[in-house]
């Protein structure tokens, strides 16, 4: 149809409609990888944090001298966790009584340890026993070149170091 001389046109064209689509898949596709990529840290910031919070808590109990049912002597606390484990063992190191042991399964969600480590926070004060800080690296479990430290001074005081 012809008005004034100019054809009307009200639709699109299939070309335009074309790049407009695949414009919106690039920035649509994007955004998902955004959206993974930020629920993945999030997921490993959350386990750092579940596991800073765990030895503090341990630490604590070592410092304050907590000692479980049936242990007469107390010799500090134990900290564990295994390659490529997701579970935390802690155990209190009694002299009389037996050790009483403790696993925290799934502690980590998203994360495993790699590698393992083995620390134990003195009775009295929560130092670690070893007379060293320690380093503690967890690892993402879908993508295992993605890792957080996470260190403990050798006052026994865990933080997560940004690199």
């Amino acid at each position: 149809m012809k008005r004034d001389g100019y054809l009307n046109n009200f639709g699109f064209t299939v070309l335009e409609l074309m790049i407009t689509v695949t414009i919106m898949l690039i920035i649509f596709g994007g955004s998902l990888s955004a959206y993974f990529t930020f629920t993945n840290s999030q997921a490993m910031d959350t386990d750092a944090r579940q596991l800073i919070s765990e030895l503090n808590r341990v630490k604590s109990l070592a410092a304050n001298m907590s000692y479980p049912e049936n242990c007469e002597n107390l010799m500090g606390y134990r900290v564990r966790g295994d390659l490529n484990s997701q579970a935390l063992t802690i155990t209190a190191l009694c002299g009389v009584g037996g050790n009483v042991t403790n696993v925290i399964s799934n502690l980590l969600k998203s994360t495993v340890f790699d590698p393992g480590f083995d620390i134990t926070f003195a009775p009295g004060n929560g130092y670690l026993s070893s007379g060293s800080e320690a380093t503690i690296v967890i690892k993402n479990t879908e993508d295992e070149d993605v890792e957080k430290t996470i260190s403990v001074s050798f006052y026994g005081s865990a933080f997560e170091i940004n690199e």
